[in-house]
């Protein structure tokens, strides 16, 4: 293999990719967990200080990613997805 130039065989997927197979982002992580609390778009944008219609996107956004269909189907998707959606990392 270091005669074709890898210098390194990965050794399956990556630990960030195991804890987020939707590919959220880290902004959309964090609503995600937000929304699995079962708080509000106004109460996420308070504690993440952002403008509502900026959480409104990530809402919209991690109910996408996650195939979700409502808020309260978020930490359900995110378990079944693997994530670990509710622990600080």
């Amino acid at each position: 293999m270091r005669a074709l130039g890898v210098a390194r065989i990965p050794r399956g997927p990556h630990a960030a990719t195991r804890r987020n197979p939707a590919g959220l982002t880290g902004r959309q992580l964090q609503v995600g967990r937000l929304l699995a609390e079962g708080l509000t778009n106004i109460e996420i944008a308070g504690r993440l200080f952002l403008s509502v219609r900026t959480v409104d996107n990530h809402v919209r956004a991690v109910l996408e990613k996650l195939g979700a269909r409502t808020r309260r189907d978020v930490a359900a998707r995110a378990a079944r997805l693997g994530m670990e959606f509710g622990r600080e990392k």
